[in-house]
């Protein structure tokens, strides 16, 4: 998660290129994800995800300058804010969890999660996740 951080707040090909992603990796919201080859992965733009509405939050929604420090990181499921996690993406069930949450939310408006989905230490699947109003 360390270099995930690293390439959120500065997407690059070498910030990329630093995370274990496999050759295609799938992006998205929840369990809504597109396909992306590892090569698309330092482009900032492959992480918007240009849908108008998630969760009663108006989109593009942006996977990589949702985060913002400091940050939990969780292995498996955890809890949606208030709420139960939601399920991996189809094709992902039994895939490892890693993710990050934020650690200063006072509300669940403030809330937001980056789960990565992986199988044999590489990265196949990063979604974002927000608990809706």
């Amino acid at each position: 998660m360390t270099a995930f951080l690293a390439h959120a707040a500065d997407p690059s090909d070498e910030t990329a290129a630093a995370l274990p992603f496999a050759e295609e990796v799938e992006l998205g919201l929840g369990r809504d994800v597109a396909t992306f080859g590892r090569a698309e992965l330092g482009q900032p733009s492959t992480w918007i995800v240009d849908r108008e509405e998630y969760q009663g939050f108006a989109g593009p929604f942006d996977l990589l300058s949702i985060v913002a420090e400091p940050v939990v990181t969780t292995i498996g499921d955890h809890p949606r804010c208030a709420g139960p996690p939601v399920a991996a993406p189809e094709g992902f069930e039994d895939h490892r969890r890693v993710s990050i949450q934020p650690e200063t939310a006072s509300s669940c408006i403030e809330w937001w999660t980056i789960d990565m989905f992986l199988v044999d230490g590489q990265v196949e699947a990063v979604t974002l996740d927000l608990f809706g109003p």
